[in-house]
C-alpha cells in the first residue's frame, strides 16, 4: 500500500516538474522503480542506523548527521529515478518534446 502511494507521488513529480511532455507510461515505469528503491533504502538505512549508530561519534549533533545521511540518500535516489525515467522515455518513445514554457526559455537565451 505505501509503495503504491510513494509511486504515485514520484509519478506526479516526474510528470509535472519537467518542462517537457512525457508519456504517462514512461513516467509510471520510472516512478515504480524509484519507489521500489526508496523502500529498499528505507529498510537498509533503518537497519544501518539501528545497528551501526553512525551518529554516536558526533555527540549531540549525531541526529543532524543522521538527517543529512537520509537527505543525501533520498536526493540521490530522486535524481537517479528522474534520469532513469528520462532514459527510458527516450529509449521507448524516441524523443521527449519540450513544453511551450521550455521553448520560450530557450529562445530568450542570447550569448
Amino acid at each position: 500500500m505505501s509503495n503504491a502511494i510513494i509511486a504515485v507521488l514520484f509519478a506526479l513529480m516526474f510528470k509535472i516538474f519537467p518542462d517537457a511532455k512525457i508519456k504517462w507510461n514512461d513516467v509510471w515505469i520510472g516512478s515504480f522503480l524509484t519507489a521500489f528503491l526508496f523502500e529498499i533504502g528505507k529498510v537498509g538505512l533503518g537497519l544501518y542506523f539501528s545497528k551501526a549508530d553512525p551518529g554516536v561519534g558526533y555527540g549531540a549533533a549525531g541526529s543532524i548527521i543522521l538527517i543529512l545521511l537520509w537527505v543525501s540518500y533520498s536526493s540521490m535516489l530522486v535524481l537517479y529515478g528522474a534520469e532513469f525515467t528520462h532514459a527510458y522515455a527516450v529509449w521507448n518513445s524516441g524523443k521527449i518534446i519540450p513544453s511551450e514554457i521550455a521553448k520560450k526559455k530557450i529562445q530568450r537565451k542570447t550569448y
